[in-house]
């Protein structure tokens, strides 16, 4: 009678720790909160530049280098006397990590509404197609296309050059192709480096 006490006491004991414990199954207990995922915004705001970046296809390593480059290209981007007259919300870029499509084939990815992003930024070794295209395109009246969305592709090789970064940012955001004056250094003087070292 004695052992069958003991053992009874040390079963509910057991079963009081694992309890305790949130349980033996992975369980999580009821104060750890989960994790949100990221909600993206599906209407694309008025006058303000957004922009996904995604390493893929075997440049994964690249995610956070990319981030960071394209990032720095962007502020020399901003200072172009242009941005104002294309951005005028005046409110700061938004540039994500991650981008919710795959790239699109050539002359396929047409929409109803474009999405959040304008510009889509695929960071891939090497260059399926065209660097500069259309990542969503909507039909006209006529049963034409006209961009909304531009897809860029950039090589580990294009995040060593700013100056080839700026320029894709232009062209995908659609300046004016009449380029403003690039000022070179003057004696004594060298280039800004970039804010990390190149790989």
């Amino acid at each position: 009678m004695l052992l069958r006490l003991i053992w009874m006491t040390l079963c509910a004991l057991v079963v009081a720790a694992v309890a305790a414990c949130g349980g033996g199954d992975g369980e999580r207990p009821e104060d750890t909160p989960s994790p949100t995922p990221k909600v993206i915004p599906t209407a694309r705001p008025d006058g303000q530049f957004t922009m996904c970046v995604q390493a893929l296809r075997g440049a994964e390593q690249y995610q956070a280098e990319a981030m960071q480059r394209l990032g720095d290209a962007l502020a020399e981007v901003q200072t172009d006397g242009r941005w104002p007259r294309y951005f005028p919300a005046g409110g700061e870029p938004v540039v994500d990590a991650g981008c919710p499509q795959e790239p699109a084939a050539p002359r396929s990815n047409f929409v109803e509404e474009p999405g959040y992003y304008r510009v889509h930024a695929f960071v891939v070794q090497q260059l399926p197609f065209n660097a500069l295209f259309a990542q969503e395109s909507v039909r006209t009246e006529t049963g034409a296309g006209v961009e909304e969305t531009a897809g860029m592709f950039v090589t580990p090789a294009d995040l060593c050059d700013q100056g080839k970064l700026v320029q894709m940012l232009k062209t995908a955001v659609k300046f004016d192709h009449t380029l403003n004056p690039t000022p070179t250094p003057g004696a004594g003087e060298t280039a800004p480096p970039s804010a990390t070292p190149c790989f």
